[in-house]
C-alpha cells in the first residue's frame, strides 16, 4: 500500500525566493541558478521567474533553469478517522522557451497544474462506547388517597334456626308400646289427663338416648323428679311441660315416663318437636331439731258459750263443706281440708296429695270427692307422700263417692267407692 495516501497533505509551504538574474555572456548569458523550490504545501507555488538578464550579443537562449527542490514536506496531521488523501495534481509542464531576440525575453512560466480531485470521505470510525448510566431521580411525592367507596347494602337476614333440644316427631296414638324410631307419644288424648309418655329409644337423628331417659328419675325428691319440656321445633315455642313424678319404665324398644300434666296444649300427629329435660336437686338432709321453747303461762278460763239449738230430727248439718270443681289437675291445699269436692269434667281428673313438707297439714285431716261427671278421679302422690288403698286409688264410676283420711305425716288412708285391682 502507498502510504503517502494515507497522510493528509501538509501545509503549503512559503513562496520560495527568485533566483538572481544570470549575468550576460559574450554570446549567451547563463540562466540564473533556479530559486529554491518552497516547502511543498499541497502543490506549492512556482516561484517567480527570474529577472531577464542584460541582453548579450545575441547569443542563444539559455536553457531553462532547474526546477527548485521540492520544500520540505509539511507536519503530518493528527490521524483521525479522516478519508483516504486524494492523490496529488500533476505538475504543469514548463512553459516553452521564448524566441530567440536581439535580447530574447524569457519566456513565462507555464501555469500550475490544475490541483487534483479530492479525495473520497474516509469511512465513519466507530462509535464511541456508552457514557455510564445518570443517577436515577428522587420519587415524586406519593399522590392523596382517594375517597372511600360507599357502603354496600346489607344482605338480606338469613333464616332462623331450629329450636335447640332432642328430635322427635309426634304421634297421636295413645297405645302403650313402641311409638317408632324417633317419635313421642302420649297415653291420652285429653292433654290434661296424660299421666305416660311414650318416647322411642332413638331420636330423630337415630342417637340412642336411652342413657339419657335413665337419669329422669335420679332424683331423690321423688314426687317431683324434673320437668319434662316439648318444644316447636320451627318456633321454638313450648307446647307442654310435664312433671316427672316417678320411676321410668323401660319397654321393648321405648321408655315409659310417668308424669303428671302442668300446662300447654295436645300437639298435632307429625309435628316436629325438641324434648328437654330439668331435673330437681336431690331432697337436703333434714335440718336439726330446734330446742323446745319455754311453756307459757296458762291463760284465763273464757266463759262458756251459750248452748245451740238442737238439731232437727233425723240428723244435723253436714260437716264437709260442698265444693265444686271442673278442671282436670288439681293439687290439694290446707284450704281444701274438710271439703266435699265434687268434679264436673267430662274427662279423667288427676288430684294430687302433696307432702307435709308443702302443706302443713293438721291431724286427722279428711277430704271427700265425688265423680259428678263422666270424668274418673285417680289419686297421685307428691315427694314422700303415701297414699294407702286395699283397692286402686281411683274411683269406680260417675257419682262414686271416696275419701281420703291423714293417720299420719305424709301417710293417708284412701276409702269409699274405688275402682277394683
Amino acid at each position: 500500500m502507498n502510504l503517502s495516501t494515507l497522510v493528509p497533505a501538509g501545509l503549503v509551504g512559503p513562496q520560495g525566493t527568485g533566483g538572481t538574474s544570470g549575468t550576460s555572456g559574450s554570446s549567451t548569458g547563463t540562466h540564473g541558478t533556479s530559486g529554491t523550490t518552497g516547502t511543498s504545501g499541497t502543490s506549492g507555488a512556482n516561484g517567480t521567474s527570474g529577472t531577464t538578464g542584460t541582453s548579450g550579443t545575441t547569443g542563444t537562449s539559455g536553457v531553462n533553469g532547474t526546477s527548485g527542490v521540492n520544500g520540505t514536506s509539511g507536519v503530518n496531521g493528527a490521524n483521525g478517522t479522516s478519508g483516504v488523501n486524494g492523490t496529488s495534481g500533476v505538475n504543469g509542464t514548463s512553459g516553452v522557451n521564448g524566441a530567440n531576440g536581439t535580447s530574447g525575453t524569457t519566456g513565462t512560466s507555464g501555469t500550475s497544474g490544475a490541483n487534483g480531485a479530492n479525495g473520497t470521505s474516509g469511512v465513519n470510525g466507530t462509535s464511541g462506547v456508552n457514557g455510564a448510566n445518570g443517577t436515577s431521580g428522587v420519587n415524586g411525592t406519593s399522590g392523596t388517597t382517594g375517597t372511600s367507596g360507599t357502603t354496600g347494602t346489607s344482605g338480606t337476614t338469613g333464616t332462623s334456626g331450629q329450636a335447640g333440644g332432642i328430635r322427635y316427631n309426634f304421634s297421636t296414638t295413645t297405645t302403650d308400646a313402641d311409638p317408632g324410631a324417633g317419635i313421642i307419644a302420649y297415653n291420652n288424648s285429653t292433654i290434661g289427663s296424660v299421666t305416660f309418655l311414650y318416647i322411642d329409644n332413638v331420636d330423630q337423628l337415630s342417637n340412642n338416648q336411652t342413657a339419657w331417659y335413665a337419669t329422669w328419675d335420679d332424683s331423690t325428691t321423688t314426687g317431683a323428679r324434673g320437668i319434662v319440656t316439648v318444644s316447636s321445633r320451627d318456633t321454638g315455642t313450648i307446647v307442654n311441660n310435664f312433671q316427672v313424678t316417678g320411676a321410668v319404665v323401660v319397654g321393648s324398644g321405648y321408655y315409659k315416663i310417668p308424669v303428671t300434666y302442668i300446662n300447654g296444649t295436645l300437639p298435632s300427629n307429625g309435628a316436629l318437636l325438641v324434648v328437654q329435660f330439668s331435673r330437681t336437686g336431690d331432697t337436703g338432709t333434714n335440718g336439726t331439731s330446734g330446742t323446745t321453747g319455754t311453756s307459757g303461762t296458762t291463760g284465763t278460763s273464757g266463759v262458756n258459750g251459750t248452748s245451740g239449738t238442737s238439731g232437727a230430727g233425723g240428723g244435723g248439718s253436714s260437716y264437709f263443706i260442698v265444693t265444686g270443681y271442673a278442671g282436670n289437675s288439681l293439687t290439694l291445699g290446707l284450704d281444701h281440708a274438710g271439703d266435699y269436692i265434687r268434679t264436673t269434667s267430662a274427662t279423667p281428673v288427676t288430684i294430687t296429695v302433696p307432702p307435709q313438707s308443702s302443706v302443713v297439714w293438721v291431724d286427722n285431716t279428711e277430704i271427700m270427692f265425688e265423680q259428678a261427671g263422666a270424668g274418673q278421679i285417680t289419686l297421685t302422690t307428691g315427694a314422700g307422700v303415701t297414699i294407702n288403698s286395699s283397692e286402686s286409688l281411683k274411683t269406680e264410676k260417675q257419682y262414686s263417692v271416696v275419701a281420703i283420711k291423714r293417720t299420719s305425716s305424709n301417710v293417708w288412708t284412701f276409702f269409699g267407692e274405688r275402682e277394683l285391682v
